[in-house]
């Protein structure tokens, strides 16, 4: 067996045995020899069987960790977006509120943020966490967030990487076993997928958005996990920031009690682990705070088995009693940051109209900016990006070097 091989079958439109792709995923592979593997998938796709078995594959290329024990485990992760913040408004409250929360997170993907670039505005904060400590830190305190690591996950995180600079990203196969291996190799019996479609992500259709959380779900409950799948539009950016360290900024706002929502707002959710149809997000102006709560109340229902009523009260009490905003703060903490309100600010502030609020568009324009990567090894600006200050005008701060 050689890549060379693997290649060639899959760029003919051959199905690709399990062995084929463990030696794919295991061997010690050079890039131009994925990157041309990739290409190939993206073209020519993979099945169902195909995708479990690279799904299982990225997740034994590391140490799996087991949290399974306990059914107050839930995951959480978006498909990508711009100005997708979610996560790290969502998980401390849910941690709040007695969900223990076990989170394998990326970087930037394309026009896309990541939550690992976006908590890295802290200080010092590394979300590099051996098994161990992403271990005892979710034991006591019941919250991390930490990247693939030469122990988690590697080889995910290799070609993770390598997607973001060959164009082979919006492959649904790629992005389904990229997502749930990360799940996989953190044990957590429950799992909630926000699957975005639209301009801004990476599946530009309600369809495509729909098949990819099917596969997800399919390959969750193969998994013997608790698997749910909500659909978000992401035609406009989420909330009013794009770029690392404004997100975070408006992150933490939130967590201090603005832009709480009604419960009716939440939309109809699912009683079962099953795909949600879609968000009932009628203003991109609240399509944030929509999504967090939707997103919440999902992950406090599986953990907890609490009402949807419940659920949303717990939220509430959470942020107003102020424990959302301190669970952030010892999950920052507890990682090495150095806990601050107040972040470095790019060097210029101008203040324009643009002629589209597109996510795309604003997605593309913070990486230009400097806010994202053009290759894999390219340094990001935390400070970049785009503030919207007035949606019906299109009037924006453009933060830049």
């Amino acid at each position: 067996m050689n890549i060379i091989d693997i290649i060639t079958k899959k760029r003919n439109g051959g199905v690709l045995s399990s062995a084929e792709i463990e030696f794919a995923v295991h061997e010690n592979i050079p890039d131009y020899q994925l990157s041309a593997l990739l290409m190939a998938i993206y073209i020519q796709g993979m099945n169902g069987a195909e995708t479990i078995h690279l799904t299982h594959a990225l997740a034994s290329s590391g140490k799996q960790l087991s949290f399974t024990g306990d059914k107050t485990f839930v995951d959480l992760h978006s498909t990508g977006g711009v100005g997708d913040k979610c996560s790290l408004i969502v998980l401390p409250i849910v941690a709040a509120c007695g969900v223990k929360v076990a989170k394998l997170a990326g970087r930037g993907l394309g026009h896309t943020g990541g939550t690992v670039d976006k908590l890295e505005s802290f200080t010092g904060l590394s979300c590099d966490l051996s098994p161990e400590q992403f271990e005892k830190q979710v034991g006591d305190i019941g919250i991390a967030i930490a990247a693939q690591t030469a122990e988690i996950t590697p080889k995910d995180g290799e070609l993770y990487r390598l997607r973001d600079v060959t164009g082979t990203i919006e492959s649904i196969p790629l992005i389904a076993s990229s997502i749930m291996a990360k799940k996989l190799a953190t044990g957590c019996p429950n799992i909630v997928l926000d699957v975005t479609y639209g301009s801004g992500a990476f599946m530009k259709t309600k369809k495509d958005a729909k098949r990819l959380a099917n596969l997800m779900v399919k390959i969750g409950q193969m998994s013997d996990r608790n698997t749910l799948a909500v659909l978000t539009p992401m035609n406009q950016p989420l909330g009013s920031t794009i770029g690392n360290t404004l997100e975070v900024e408006e992150a933490i706002a939130y967590l201090k009690g603005e832009g709480i929502v009604g419960a009716a707002a939440l939309g109809r959710l699912p009683s079962k682990a099953n795909i949600h149809t879609e968000s009932r997000i009628l203003n991109p102006e609240s399509s944030l705070h929509e999504t967090c709560t939707l997103l919440a109340v999902n992950m406090l229902k599986l953990g907890l088995n609490l009402s949807i009523t419940e659920a949303y009260r717990k939220i509430e009490d959470a942020i107003k009693s102020g424990a959302a905003l301190e669970k952030f703060k010892q999950m920052v903490e507890a990682q090495g940051g150095k806990w601050t309100e107040e972040f470095p600010k790019a060097r210029i502030i101008e203040r324009t109209t643009l002629e589209t609020l597109d996510a795309y568009e604003i997605g593309n324009l913070v990486r230009s900016l400097g806010g994202g990567r053009l290759k894999k090894e390219d340094n990001i600006d935390l400070t970049v990006g785009v503030k919207i200050l007035d949606r019906d005008k299109k009037l924006v701060e453009i933060h830049k070097k």
